[in-house]
């Protein structure tokens, strides 16, 4: 998979250092956990307060447990893009918590122009 990181992200030197990161994917109704995880850390410095998590099993890295499903990815490579770093990642392991809808960017309403 591939993601895109801002330069000024305080996710970004975490990420580097780990090597990896395991992605959440959130259900339908989550809108208001998808915001604070999606605030600066500068307004939002510990975004997993309050939001119980369990470490994904090859990376360790946080796994919502409010999460529809999960992938642990392993860092592949990273390529510098404009005021963002494009990382790739292998997914070494992935799982599915619930049945349940997945939350998309339309029901949130939020705009991201990256």
């Amino acid at each position: 998979i591939a993601i895109a990181i801002e330069n000024e992200s305080h996710s970004l030197p975490m990420l580097r250092n780990a090597g990896a990161f395991a992605l959440s994917i959130l259900p339908t109704g989550a809108r208001q956990l998808a915001g604070k995880l999606g605030r600066s850390s500068a307004n939002v410095p510990n975004k997993l307060e309050d939001a119980p998590y369990h470490a994904a099993p090859i990376s360790g890295a946080p796994v919502l447990d409010e999460a529809t499903g999960w992938l642990d990815c392993r860092v592949v490579s990273e390529q510098p893009s404009g005021d963002h770093v494009l990382v790739v990642a292998e997914v070494v392991e992935a799982g599915v918590q619930t049945d349940a809808e997945t939350l998309t960017l339309r029901e949130t309403g939020f705009r991201y122009a990256g």
